[in-house]
């Protein structure tokens, strides 16, 4: 499953690599938003169920932009810590003489 996991968000990436644009809070998110719509697109298609998907996602959009709420509250909670743990390493290597 992980092999899998990390195939389909390979692109993704490739495009974004970590700690640049993925780490903005808002345009993160809505990036990783787009690439997982454009893949769930893309399967849809594949399977015949792409305007299936379109409708149930408009009809679902408040639920949606909840979800997106929650994720971009997650991501910001992220990169606070992150950026926290980057400034006391950066601290400890210092005090430390390296």
């Amino acid at each position: 499953m992980r092999k899998l996991w990390l195939a389909l968000w390979y692109p993704y990436a490739a495009v974004f690599p970590h700690r640049k644009m993925s780490h903005y809070a808002v345009a993160g998110t809505l990036s990783r938003a787009a690439y997982l719509l454009l893949m769930m697109l893309a399967a849809a298609r594949i399977v015949g169920a792409q305007r299936w998907l379109l409708q149930f996602l408009w009809l679902n959009r408040a639920y949606v932009f909840l979800f997106l709420i929650g994720w971009m509250a997650a991501d910001l909670v992220h990169i606070v810590l992150d950026a926290r743990l980057w400034k006391k390493l950066r601290s400890d290597k210092r005090s430390s003489g390296h």
